[in-house]
């Protein structure tokens, strides 16, 4: 189990998804892990063409 806390009980369903998906990645295998209470999920949207 990671050492996981997230300072804010306002987070969406993307976020926390991403959050997982991190905490699945070996690097942070053994690593504490401290979110803000600003967190958002990362979007990349396409950007129109002009």
């Amino acid at each position: 189990m990671k050492d996981l806390k997230i300072f804010t009980d306002n987070i969406d369903e993307k976020a926390v998804a991403q959050i997982d998906l991190l905490l699945e990645q070996e690097a942070f295998k053994d690593s504490k892990v401290k979110i803000m209470s600003d967190v958002q999920a990362a979007i990349k949207e396409k950007q129109p063409k002009m």
